[in-house]
């Protein structure tokens, strides 16, 4: 299937259709609003995290009396399962690949989740089930995950103790640049479960140039593993 991503055959497409049901590689931006003022409702076919990070423009449809709504409960639990079933392939050698000399086990290794939504919070879960000491961060402070004894951490403080970080942040959050890099040092595993990067990716080029001695990358549909070995 093709998306279209220039303005004007997206308006084209659209026409005086009053519904429109997008993915999120196209964007909906005021141009294309102005152009098609039939439009009442707008259906993302994937979740909307928070306006400001949509291919949509949110804020302004719906100024204009637009309904704009995304899809909700979009796979969790198939992402959970994922990193779960991968975790423990790395850490156990399973396909050849393994993290460390020896096999180990997701009990007791330092899980660190950046981001505490919906998918952060059920891999948090996940981890604390198997014995992990999970860590957070978060724009905001989680008090319901603290009583659950999932800890917070600043950001700079989580990268240089988790030895598993996993970001869970809406598409196009960069949070991971040199200076975080730089705190993350060797040994550690990356997990990205967002739907395009949430790093900058020279310096994540930069990055992996200087882990040593080797690095296995696998890249996924819709999240990258970065595997530090």
């Amino acid at each position: 299937m093709i998306f279209p991503l220039k303005k004007r055959k997206v308006i084209r497409r659209i026409g005086n259709a009053d519904c429109l049901l997008v993915s999120f590689r196209t964007p909906i931006r005021r141009r294309v609003l102005d152009a098609c003022p039939n439009i009442r409702y707008i259906g993302m076919c994937c979740t909307l995290y928070n306006p400001e990070s949509s291919n949509v423009d949110v804020i302004e449809a719906r100024k204009r009396g637009i309904t704009v709504l995304g899809v909700k409960d979009y796979g969790d639990e198939g992402v959970v399962e994922y990193v779960v079933s991968e975790l423990v392939r790395l850490l156990h050698g399973f396909g050849n690949v393994r993290w460390l000399e020896e096999s180990t086990e997701l009990t007791g290794r330092k899980v660190g989740v950046i981001g505490l939504g919906k998918t952060g919070g059920m891999i948090a879960e996940a981890m604390r089930f198997f014995g992990a000491e999970v860590l957070y961060y978060s724009r905001t402070r989680k008090p319901e995950a603290e009583a659950k004894g999932i800890a917070y951490r600043p950001l700079a403080d989580l990268l240089t103790e988790a030895e598993i970080i996993c970001t869970c942040l809406p598409r196009n959050n960069y949070l991971l640049g040199e200076p975080e890099f730089a705190l993350m040092g060797d040994r550690k595993i990356l997990v990205n479960t967002s739907v395009g990067p949430t790093f900058e990716v020279d310096a994540l080029k930069k990055w992996l140039g200087t882990c040593k001695p080797a690095i296995t990358c696998v890249m996924r549909p819709e999240w990258a593993w970065l595997v530090m070995l």
